[in-house]
């Protein structure tokens, strides 16, 4: 029961990060910077997204990192490695992940 409750509370404490970067930020900058076809679009878009996945993997990497009977929990480092790697060829191709997942959003709310 232990082992769940500091996981649970590893992955509450992760989630904070990524939920004001794409719950806030990113609609705060919807219409001014991401909604757009542009490279600089794209750029801020994914940007936003690859700093809260990667808040998220770097503080559950902290949280696991901190329990002494875990080992290798820094592969959790590599993910983002792997993230970083995927931004730039997403920027390259300019494929705007952003406007992407808001556009998915708005289809599912039936906007």
């Amino acid at each position: 029961k232990q082992w769940y409750q500091r996981r649970v509370a590893i992955t509450a404490g992760a989630f904070f990060p990524l939920l004001v970067v794409l719950h806030v930020l990113q609609p705060l900058c919807w219409h001014v910077f991401i909604d757009g076809e542009s490279r600089g679009a794209a750029l801020l878009g994914n940007a936003l997204w690859l700093i809260a996945i990667a808040a998220y993997l770097y503080v559950t990497f902290l949280g696991y990192a901190a329990l002494p009977f875990l080992k290798g929990t820094e592969r959790f480092l590599y993910l983002i490695l792997l993230l970083t790697l995927t931004y730039f060829i997403s920027v390259g191709v300019n494929a705007n992940w952003g406007k992407r997942f808001i556009n998915f959003y708005r289809y599912r709310i039936g906007e």
